[in-house]
């Protein structure tokens, strides 16, 4: 979920697939090899299938309830993107009122929503005549969230955070979204399959690994193109995940999948509070050693048992760069916790708070070189170089 073609993009279905991901709205994460995760995305003619809950007569449980709780919670959004030849390509989603304050009603999304976009408007239910500019707090990449936010007026109900972690296998849940972008506010229904379901997050190219990892909510409710950043909710009605993606692929039915709400409400307050969410920066972008060709592999003059690590793969910037680290660097350990690939330097990385210092093990060539790093604050603009960590 690469977490790239939007919604109203004119792609086929076979040239997504070969992606290996096909979108609701835009790539965040992607499922397990040979499966494609759809963003769930208005425009594509995909073929839906809601299925058929098995159970006895009077074996489900009321959903009205929850329903009731978060009316008005949920909301349409209506987006433009560039797409071929220049020309704006409208594309729908949604996005659920999570705080009000100050005057203004902050929405939770998917950072899928909302990158590249040129303008972003949200519909109430209600009242879908109407039409809202929408603006764009902030997002995070590596969990697909982001925040929108409207004047306080247009609220008409703000959604209670619950307990993802509480969530167990089996359990009931209903999906709210903005079906297709032409039908508000809509409600379905499932059980969570998995509450915990790893997937991988890629923010370049899926050849070359990915750069995080998310455990997100499998579920089996229906979720239709339009749904990506509405709501999944419990029976209590509270918010237990952000609607985000699914699988389509011929006979697979029913695996989609929610960011649990014990991840999104942190990285929706941090966007509030500070517009991005505060992680601890380095100013590196690396790859995976293994990514190297063959020739380019030998040029390092690594020792002989050195075959995995990260390499340095562009300048670095502060405070790596104050470091005196360099291109090609090849780094092995943080405060000696072995690294492997990206996935695993990010991993280390991210248990760092800001202001640390590390120790990061290194080699240049045959030698071997400990640097210290003073960990920052990120760059307000580190979202526009995904990369850089």
């Amino acid at each position: 979920m690469s977490w790239k073609p939007v919604n109203g993009s004119r792609k086929s279905t076979s040239e997504l697939a070969r992606t290996g991901i096909i979108l609701f709205l835009l790539v965040s994460f992607s499922a397990a090899a040979g499966y494609g995760v759809a963003w769930l995305k208005a425009n594509h003619t995909h073929s839906f299938s809601p299925g058929d809950p098995s159970g006895t007569p009077g074996a489900f449980p009321s959903f009205d309830r929850a329903a009731a709780v978060t009316d008005g919670t949920v909301v349409s959004i209506v987006g433009k993107r560039k797409g071929e030849g220049g020309r704006d390509e409208e594309y729908y989603a949604s996005g659920v009122f999570v705080v009000r304050e100050s005057g203004m009603a902050y929405i939770a999304t998917n950072a899928h929503v909302v990158e590249g976009a040129t303008s972003l408007e949200i519909r109430v239910s209600g009242d879908e005549g109407q039409k809202v500019v929408a603006d764009v707090v902030g997002y995070d990449p590596l969990t697909d969230l982001a925040v929108l936010r409207v004047p306080i007026r247009y609220a008409q109900n703000v959604a209670v955070w619950g307990d993802s972690d509480a969530l167990r296998k089996g359990e009931w849940v209903m999906a709210r979204g903005s079906a297709l972008g032409r039908y508000l506010d809509t409600v379905t229904h499932g059980i969570v399959s998995n509450p915990a379901q790893p997937l991988p997050v890629y923010l370049g190219p899926e050849d070359r690994g990915p750069d995080w990892e998310l455990k997100v909510i499998q579920v089996d409710a229906p979720m239709n193109r339009g749904y990506s950043g509405g709501a999944l909710i419990n029976l209590s009605g509270e918010l237990v995940g952000i609607n985000a993606s699914k699988v389509i692929e011929q006979g697979v039915e029913g695996i989609a999948f929610a960011i649990p709400s014990n991840v999104a409400r942190p990285v929706v307050e941090d966007i509030i509070a500070h517009g991005y969410v505060r992680r601890p920066y380095i100013g590196l972008v690396v790859d995976n050693l293994m990514n190297l060709s063959e020739d380019n592999f030998r040029n390092l003059h690594l020792p002989a048992t050195v075959y995995q690590g990260v390499y340095i793969k562009e300048p670095p910037q502060k405070p790596a760069e104050e470091a005196g680290l360099k291109p090609f660097d090849v780094i092995v350990a943080v405060d000696d916790t072995p690294v492997t690939d990206k996935l695993r330097f990010r991993q280390v990385l991210y248990t760092k708070r800001i202001g640390d210092t590390v120790t990061l093990t290194v080699y240049r060539g045959k030698v071997k070189l400990t640097a210290q790093v003073h960990l920052l604050e990120p760059p307000q603009n580190w979202v526009q170089k995904k990369e850089r960590l």
